[in-house]
């Protein structure tokens, strides 16, 4: 079967499944009916994931990840224009996460980071590939990745679950996308046992018309996900200009399941005695303490 015939029957697949779920909601209402669906959506996903030798293997390789840096700092490195603010050179010798397209930077950071993640199925669909030959150790949700069989066995996939969550273990738990990939990085981050994680260029601002958003693609009207859009041309979002640049498929940001997602990740590190600070530049993001990024380098804070 062609890439394109798998698509095909993957998207036809989805429409029965959400025409299975309105029945549903018609039958048991709503709540009920979304409770439902996500025990059994992550069950099928569960499956999936250990039927796979990709997931088997994946699983094995995190596992052996647990904890493995326990006491430590991370940066969590978002990809916003605010990273032209800022000299990222002091951050060669720590431990960072990365996201997407951050390897289009590396040569002017001088480095790469330590781990790169992708949740988001256009991120891995189109630029799949490039990510897993960047360098650093890289993590994918298996729910895209395992459309992609050309990926590298060095790529671990995670469990990605629907229900949102705070994502503890990468099997029992998996993890949650909250809607942006900087929550991915922060359930990895806990998951390895960092205890003290920095947000940078996680602006939280998105210009969502004009050029950035300049086509809609058709997707059906009960279809819940947040629109898929095209760019026309230079990207103002990104700490790039051809980050997302013309023909480039993006998923529109929601707001609101992000900022959920975010408030769940600060409250589950500060139950376990861990915290996240934002260090961004003149971020737009509320949910946690804000820092200046210089304090934290010469440990003034944190």
């Amino acid at each position: 079967m062609s890439s394109d015939a798998q698509m095909d029957w993957k998207d036809d697949r989805s429409a029965a499944r959400r025409a299975a779920a309105g029945l549903a909601r018609t039958a048991l209402g709503p709540s009920s009916a979304s409770r439902l669906g996500d025990r059994a959506e992550d069950g099928t996903r569960l499956i999936s994931y250990l039927s796979s030798t990709r997931g088997r293997e994946s699983a094995r390789r995190l596992y052996g990840m647990r904890n493995r840096h326990w006491g430590q700092r991370a940066w969590i490195i978002g990809n916003g224009p605010s990273l032209r603010k800022m000299d990222l050179s002091p951050l060669a010798n720590e431990y960072t996460f990365g996201a997407n397209r951050i390897y289009l930077a590396f040569d002017e950071f001088g480095f790469h980071t330590t781990y790169l993640s992708a949740s988001a199925r256009w991120i891995i669909r189109q630029f799949g590939r490039e990510m897993s030959q960047s360098g650093p150790q890289v993590f994918m949700s298996h729910f895209y990745a395992k459309q992609h069989p050309e990926l590298p066995s060095t790529v671990t996939t995670f469990l990605s679950r629907r229900r949102e969550c705070f994502g503890r273990d990468p099997l029992f738990w998996g993890f949650s996308d909250g809607g942006t990939v900087t929550y991915t990085s922060m359930q990895l981050a806990f998951y390895f046992g960092f205890t003290e994680v920095i947000l940078i260029g996680v602006d939280h601002s998105f210009v969502e018309t004009g050029t950035a958003a300049a086509e809609v693609v058709p997707q059906a009207p009960d279809d819940p996900r947040p629109a898929t859009v095209v760019s026309g041309g230079d990207d103002p979002n990104h700490f790039l200009p051809n980050y997302f640049g013309k023909g480039v498929k993006w998923t529109l940001p929601s707001w609101q399941q992000m900022e959920t997602a975010y408030a769940m990740a600060r409250d589950a590190y500060g139950a376990a005695g861990r915290k996240i600070v934002d260090a961004t530049v003149d971020g737009k993001l509320t949910i946690f303490p804000k820092v200046k990024y210089e304090d934290v380098l010469s440990a003034r804070v944190i």
